[in-house]
């Protein structure tokens, strides 16, 4: 029996840019083009454990962040070891580890970004932990001021 979805969940499909490649610009003004430059290895796992820090960043999770994460643990192609890994993130507090998420392409930082936003929004309550987190995040990611103020705006509905 599948958990029931959450329509504001973070969307696995939100990690296409993992195996589809993108040229994009990032913050600084370089231009990222995969064909010129080989792709960094890129760990599903890493994104999951950002986007549990962020369900975590209020420091409890919520029903509907446990459903998100479920979610995606249930989605993505983890091995079974890795999905017991991520769900024990689920019932015990992670913190935001950046290095390896930072290496990556720009357009997957931003892709993380949105989806570490849209799981601190998924309960419709978003604190000043969760806004400290985000931004935290987005130095950590070198997101782009104008993409995290788009990807932030639907707080601003929360």
């Amino acid at each position: 029996m599948s958990a029931p979805q959450d329509p504001e969940a973070p969307e696995p499909e939100d990690l296409e840019h993992l195996e589809h490649g993108y040229t994009d610009e990032d913050p600084a003004g370089a231009e990222y083009d995969e064909a010129d430059e080989a792709l960094p290895e890129i760990s599903y796992m890493a994104a999951v454990r950002v986007w549990a820090a962020a369900a975590w960043a209020d420091g409890v999770v919520v029903p509907e962040e446990a459903l998100a994460m479920a979610r995606i643990i249930q989605e993505l192609p983890l091995t079974d070891e890795e999905r017991i890994t991520a769900r024990g993130w689920v019932d015990t507090r992670v913190e935001l580890e950046d290095g390896e998420v930072a290496a990556w392409p720009y357009p997957i930082r931003v892709a993380v970004f949105r989806a570490a936003v849209e799981m601190v929004a998924c309960d419709d309550e978003v604190v000043e932990a969760e806004q400290s987190f985000l931004s935290r995040l987005q130095v950590a990611l070198n997101v782009a001021e104008d993409e995290a103020t788009m990807a932030l705006a639907s707080l601003a509905k929360s």
